[in-house]
């Protein structure tokens, strides 16, 4: 048995598909079902979490089973081949499109989603479901027709316009609140400030969601080994998961954190930060102020104190595990609203789908 290899062709812009794969339908397909599916998972994930908050995987899914209760069997079976694939944690990932579109169809949630949709709640679901039969026949490797690529992406143009837009919103925050903000979140936020940790708050375009940067200043503690184009330094510290594992209101109140660092050395001296994104909906963190300013406020104090006593390491490493949904993993600069179409890594994915098209500064 021998099979064809596709052909990478010097810098590898085109590539050569052997005539005996299958035809190039299925490939495009695949393509959009992919991304359709799994925008589809980060969409409801994001509006359970902001509603429900801890308690969105026991949404409903039918009158039998919840979130939790699915993708708990799924897990375990994956368990079975661990060897297999990627050790994926997040329950959202074990759902099928059908069981998307149960979720957010069922009477007790579609609330929460109805404004999202331009149609009746009838035609959004037939919609749905047509992309779920080509989905299904694609993912039974049954035969597709041409006209069932039509069917697709005229289906998810007309049901996830507006979600495309939102979730572009709610990943790309990066403008600034107004330093003349009179808002009490705002004015109590930019108090939260110490000699190696400071804040900067931004907002969605629609005003409706806030990203507070934790920004951590890093300290060297010692520099270690150094060459011509060698050089280590013993430095402090922060762990964005033990964030989430101690400090429950923020990990309740969020929707999701993600990360990122900056590092430059100059003339031998290394000037490095980290930055812990805390991405929330406006309502939410005016609903829960004091809790989340007591929360940041005990982060700041324990940071400091560990930093003092030169060791960091303890905050950073007692708790290394987090299997919640919250965490995104590195913040990804995406300058572009169209999510489904162009992102490169989903939320809980250890790796990337596809080529990044995002801007690493």
């Amino acid at each position: 048995m021998v099979w064809s290899n596709i052909e990478y062709h010097e810098d590898e812009e085109y590539i050569k598909v052997p005539s005996s794969w299958l035809h190039v339908h299925y490939y495009e397909a695949l393509n959009i079902l992919f991304r359709f599916e799994n925008s589809l998972r980060v969409f409801v994930y994001v509006i359970l979490k902001d509603k429900l908050k801890n308690n969105w995987s026991n949404t409903s899914v039918n009158s039998d089973n919840t979130i939790k209760k699915i993708a708990g069997i799924r897990i375990s079976q994956a368990k079975d081949y661990g060897y297999l694939c990627y050790d994926i944690k997040s329950p959202m990932l074990y759902l099928s499109s059908g069981d998307l579109i149960d979720v957010i169809m069922h009477d007790s949630n579609w609330k929460y989603f109805k404004k999202y949709f331009k149609a009746k709640k009838e035609i959004i679901k037939h919609k749905l479901l047509e992309i779920g039969a080509v989905r299904n026949s694609l993912a039974h490797f049954r035969p597709i027709q041409n006209d069932d690529l039509d069917v697709i992406k005229q289906n998810v143009k007309h049901t996830l316009s507006i979600v495309d837009e939102f979730l572009g919103n709610i990943t790309s925050i990066y403008n600034l609140v107004p330093t003349n903000t009179e808002h009490d979140w705002y004015i109590r936020l930019k108090e939260l400030n110490s000699t190696n940790i400071t804040l900067s708050i931004y907002q969605d375009k629609k005003l409706d969601w806030i990203k507070i940067a934790i920004i951590f200043k890093g300290k060297v503690f010692k520099v270690g080994y150094k060459s011509k184009t060698y050089k280590s330094f013993s430095v402090s510290k922060l762990s964005s998961i033990n964030l989430l594992n101690i400090y429950k209101e923020i990990k309740e109140n969020i929707t999701y954190l993600n990360e990122d660092f900056s590092s430059s050395i100059d003339d031998d001296k290394l000037n490095f930060s980290k930055y812990i994104n805390l991405i929330i909906s406006k309502q939410n963190l005016k609903d829960n102020l004091p809790k989340i300013i007591e929360d940041i406020e005990d982060f700041i104090k324990t940071v400091e104190h560990e930093i003092e006593l030169l060791s960091a390491d303890d905050l950073a490493d007692t708790i290394d595990r987090y299997d919640g949904s919250e965490f995104w993993g590195r913040n990804r600069y995406i300058f572009s609203a169209e999510y489904l179409t162009t992102s490169s890594q989903y939320p809980w994915m250890p790796t990337e789908v596809s080529q990044s098209n995002f801007i690493d500064f």
